[in-house]
């Protein structure tokens, strides 16, 4: 009997070992996964407030916008400030004031609803703060409205040529509504709503992160208008992916170890003659060092002077170890690669990133963004949008094909590539254009697909990958405004030409 219980004891202690430090580590991937998506979020409403910048700024630098505050364009309004003015810029509210800061117009329209939207007669006065500020005449902020939480751009109206004294002041704008929250979400491909009753101003990404179920973890994320006030957040949800699959490789380890215990119990009166208990509490020594230094490497040593059946549990244990760290490196690679393409995410993008600057190894940043996919997603559905993604993911392996170039995906149709910088990427990105202009295979359809690609370089364009990112990301914005299926480089931008090798 004291050996049964010896040997209960040694297997809830085996169990005991592993169990908690696996669901920690799982918990700990969740809430990392959760603050990547956080990330993401932030990235996409920043490079939505920089896209209405720059829109603003162009209307904002207009003979015609410097000819209506100056009272020489009378029919500036009939003529140019339509519903599809709203639309094709994708903004809710248009203001513009004088040169003392008086407004001279104000409108809206609902870009969801496709309607006129009457405006509060003080609307204009939330914005008065931003207009009589001294602080930088170009600029984008959050601020709450008597209609809401919006995101703005203001620019001061100068001639087109960027000339002064400046007439006024431009401000354009969007609501942060749900159903511009949606929009996000669907971009993103997350789960993201928007809550009213922030929190308090201060707190960080991961401050408000929280288990709500065995499958779903959420996020809130506050959303700080100019002056750090939050009365609004977005909660963003998404699966426990990485605790789903420790548990139940606990589970499976639980039955195993059910099934040994078993076998081990019918053999103990054989083996109380072979040093049975010794040799269980030297197995149980060594599992305590694999717990302590949390190496999922490590094996139980055999003595090798014995043949038995306490040898072959020997064996058994190694190989549920070997089950152990096999499941533990599929996770691993789960959480960096992208689950529909197979390709890197941005997780390993930041490790390799990190171990070639380490290695004083200069680098170089494609940023590849497909033109047209929306448009293969609204036609044929997402599933043919998935087909498509895993076909452009599989040419641009085969195009780059070298130990010394890395793609990832980077997000929705977005992939970046990863290079050593003495690479000729340029090439390497002309090639990859002419591979994904060749018709893709979706069933029964064949589609044409074209690709903008940016390029960028450390140290010159900077020496973090979120710079550089950046960076190659405002080349290939570039790209498409100047006719897409192209490459820009991004110090050669201004020329739209790009016809330079990195240096």
């Amino acid at each position: 009997m004291v050996i049964t219980f010896s040997m209960l004891a040694f297997l809830l202690l085996l169990n005991g070992v592993f169990s908690p430090a696996f669901i920690q580590a799982s918990i700990e991937m969740d809430k990392n996964n959760m603050m990547h998506e956080e990330k993401r979020i932030r990235n996409k409403i920043q490079a939505d407030l920089e896209g209405m910048a720059r829109t603003n700024r162009d209307w904002a630098v207009w003979d015609d916008s410097f000819l209506f505050l100056k009272g020489r364009q009378p029919d500036f309004v009939q003529v140019n400030l339509q519903d599809e003015t709203f639309d094709n810029n994708r903004v809710n509210f248009i203001l513009y004031f004088d040169g003392r800061h008086k407004p001279v117009y104000q409108g809206a329209y609902d870009i969801y609803m496709h309607k006129k939207q009457v405006l509060h007669d003080d609307f204009y006065k939330a914005f008065m703060p931003i207009v009589q500020s001294d602080e930088d005449s170009e600029r984008t902020f959050m601020i709450h409205t008597s209609h809401g939480l919006a995101m703005a751009a203001v620019n001061e109206i100068l001639t087109s040529n960027g000339e002064g004294p400046s007439a006024g002041t431009l401000i354009m704008g969007k609501y942060m509504n749900s159903e511009y929250i949606a929009e996000v979400a669907q971009a993103l491909s997350l789960n993201v709503s928007l809550r009213k009753g922030g929190v308090g101003s201060g707190e960080k990404s991961g401050d408000k992160t929280r288990v709500v179920s065995e499958t779903i973890i959420e996020s809130e994320i506050p959303l700080l208008d100019y002056g750090s006030r939050s009365d609004y957040s977005l909660i963003l949800q998404g699966d426990r992916h990485f605790y789903q699959e420790k548990k139940t490789a606990i589970h499976h380890s639980r039955i195993f170890l059910f099934a040994v215990s078993i076998l081990f119990i019918l053999l103990i009166q054989f083996l109380l003659e072979r040093l049975i208990l010794s040799r269980v509490y030297c197995y149980s020594l060594q599992l305590n060092a694999i717990q302590k230094d949390k190496n999922f490497k490590a094996r139980i040593k055999s003595n090798l002077s014995f043949r038995d059946e306490l040898s072959r549990l020997e064996r058994s244990i190694n190989k549920m170890l070997r089950s152990l760290e096999a499941k533990h490196d599929e996770i691993m690679a789960l959480a960096l690669h992208d689950t529909l393409t197979h390709l890197p995410n941005r997780i390993l993008l930041e490790k390799e990133f990190r171990e070639r600057t380490e290695s004083q190894e200069g680098v170089a940043i494609l940023f590849i963004d497909l033109d047209g996919f929306k448009t293969i997603n609204d036609t044929w559905g997402h599933e043919a949008g998935d087909a498509l993604l895993q076909q452009v993911a599989n040419r641009i392996q085969l195009t780059i094909e070298s130990h010394s170039t890395m793609a990832a995906r980077f997000g929705g149709d977005e992939f970046v590539i990863l290079s050593r910088k003495d690479v000729d990427v340029y090439s390497l990105a002309h090639r990859l254009l002419r591979s994904l202009e060749q018709d893709f295979n979706l069933g029964a359809q064949r589609v044409q697909i074209t690709a903008s690609i940016g390029l960028s370089a450390s140290p010159d364009d900077g020496t973090t990958l979120d710079d550089l990112i950046k960076k190659a990301d405002s080349a290939m914005y570039e790209a498409k405004r100047i006719g897409k299926n192209r490459v820009v480089v991004y110090r050669n931008q201004v020329t739209s030409s790009g016809n330079t090798h990195l240096q």
